[in-house]
């Protein structure tokens, strides 16, 4: 394996971690799970960075503004599949590890 290889590698890994995550969330969502719980916490730090754009961004649309279902989790995930397929074009990763 080469050096660029390996990098995208790590990066397809962590985009899939992730992907998982924003998943995970968003299904313990409809769950009545308190918040002070240490791996909730866990779990909104690793999503938020994701989620926090694609949020602010549909509230400043009309669409957003009226929306009644947040769908920031499955427009973060399409993203996060994009890009995971466009670095293991580049980088040459398998395909095997930018699965869904």
């Amino acid at each position: 394996m080469q050096v660029f290889s390996i990098f995208g590698l790590a990066i397809v890994i962590v985009l899939q971690i992730v992907k998982y995550a924003v998943i995970l969330r968003a299904l313990l969502s409809f769950l009545p799970i308190q918040k002070d719980n240490q791996f909730i916490n866990i779990l909104y730090q690793v999503t938020e960075p994701v989620l926090v754009p694609i949020k602010t961004f549909l509230g400043r649309t009309e669409w957003g503004k009226n929306s009644m279902i947040d769908v920031s989790p499955i427009i973060a995930i399409f993203l996060i599949w994009i890009l995971s397929s466009l670095i293991s074009s580049i980088f040459g990763v398998p395909q095997i590890f930018s699965v869904f």
